[in-house]
């Protein structure tokens, strides 16, 4: 039976070594190394091959794939493995018991109720209740549904905001890098996907973390042989460079999300401006975080006017002003008659008027937002903190006005939002 996995720290040991002189020794050159990320890059360009190149490829594969005719099989008693054992995730006392909804639903809801009908109502509150409950109840859970389960409940967790519980219920799986998630068989991860992305950054395993995923990730793609999977990993391969320079933020290293992003345009072959308006976008907001206005209005301004989505470059364009401290600039930008403005252009108008003064403006136009369904925190958060701002001895009742407007916009269809996010 396999054991859980243990995390192992390396113990680094001091030697106290006396220099001894070298006796004309021999240099050895240094042997060439790869890495993880080393070997076919999904991201590079394909370069035009020749006939030639096209049939030896072709030949090489074919030898690879050869291989004798099987032997007769085994009897299932002798090649049966015995399943891993993953009843150490399946302990109540893993589980965290969840503070009550700040957002109260109109009628209980049923524990029979379909977890996925839960998620169509975006219930994120009883889903992760349920997914626990049904965790440490259930009897005979396969290993698939026990990793649905657990994914339902770390990414129900970070949407209602409770990141530390999150955490350290993922601490539950130790080392996910460990050969006991390994089909002994095949040599592949045996955990999902989005679980085990999702799972490094709960963990905290930083941008390392993402390397070992994207290893497999990569040997993947070189295996596929369907292009609709090779497309697949290809794009995986994409998501993981994005969670590296999420990595790198979150840690402060803005130079080294900078240096990131710009090798991932060089791997793909492409210059600032050129080909995924993605990675240019993510780029300019790095630059603005770091306060160098100059380098992200020459990536923006590289930018093709059409790139899509359109209404992108408009929302960067006015970030610059708004990041150098022209806020009437920013307004008069903002403010240009536009077919549909969206909710990011509205929200950010209403903190350009923020910090020229204009609280009343601001609060017109969060409200706007929140009456056409638009709760998000952020807009919930700054709306009332402009109540706080107005100096009305009503902020209370301001509050409490706002919390019904949301439940009536609600209805049907449930919310993560908290008492914090109200400043309640």
């Amino acid at each position: 039976m396999d054991t859980p996995p243990v995390d192992s720290g390396a113990a680094a040991i001091a030697h106290n070594h006396s220099r001894n002189p070298s006796y004309n020794r021999t240099t050895l050159p240094r042997r060439s190394t790869k890495g993880p990320l080393d070997g076919e890059d999904p991201l590079a360009p394909k370069s035009p091959t020749s006939p030639a190149d096209t049939i030896l490829a072709e030949a090489a594969t074919s030898s690879v794939r050869t291989s004798p005719p099987p032997a007769a099989p085994l009897p299932s008693s002798l090649t049966a493995k015995p399943a891993k054992d993953l009843s150490f995730l399946l302990h109540p006392q893993i589980y965290h018991a969840l503070p009550p909804p700040f957002l109260v639903p109109s009628a209980p809801v049923s524990p029979s109720t379909p977890i996925q009908e839960l998620l169509d109502q975006h219930n994120c509150h009883a889903v992760a209740t349920f997914a626990a409950a049904r965790l440490t109840s259930l009897p005979h859970l396969s290993h698939p549904e026990i990793f649905s389960l657990l994914y339902i409940r770390y990414a129900s967790l970070v949407l209602l905001n409770h990141l530390n519980i999150a955490a350290q219920e993922a601490k539950a799986l130790e080392d996910i890098s460990s050969p006991f998630y390994r089909d002994e068989s095949t040599g592949r991860c045996i955990l999902p996907w989005e679980l085990r992305v999702l799972v490094v950054r709960l963990q905290g395993r930083g941008p390392g973390g993402y390397y070992d995923v994207a290893r497999d990730a990569r040997r993947e793609y070189r295996a596929a042989a369907a292009p609709k999977e090779k497309s697949l990993w290809k794009e995986r391969v994409r998501e993981l460079g994005m969670c590296v320079t999420n990595a790198l933020i979150e840690e402060g290293d803005l130079a080294g999300a900078v240096r990131h992003l710009r090798s991932l345009k060089a791997r793909a072959g492409q210059d600032v401006g050129d080909g995924d308006g993605e990675l240019d976008a993510r780029l300019a907001l790095v630059y603005l975080k770091l306060g160098d206005v100059d380098a992200a209005q020459r990536i923006i301004n590289s930018v093709p006017d059409h790139t899509e989505p359109a209404s992108q470059k408009d929302a960067l364009k006015a970030l610059l002003p708004i990041c150098a401290g022209d806020y009437h600039s920013a307004i008069t930008h903002l403010s240009t008659p536009l077919n549909q403005p969206t909710d990011l252009q509205t929200s950010n108008l209403a903190l350009a008027n923020f910090y020229t003064g204009n609280v009343d403006t601001t609060i017109t136009l969060l409200n706007g937002l929140v009456e056409k369904g638009r709760w998000r925190r952020e807009i919930i958060f700054n709306l009332a903190t402009c109540f706080e701002l107005t100096g009305d001895r009503r902020v209370k009742a301001q509050k409490d006005e706002l919390v019904e407007m949301v439940k009536e916009n609600i209805k049907r269809r449930r919310s993560c939002l908290t008492a914090a996010d109200f400043k309640l």
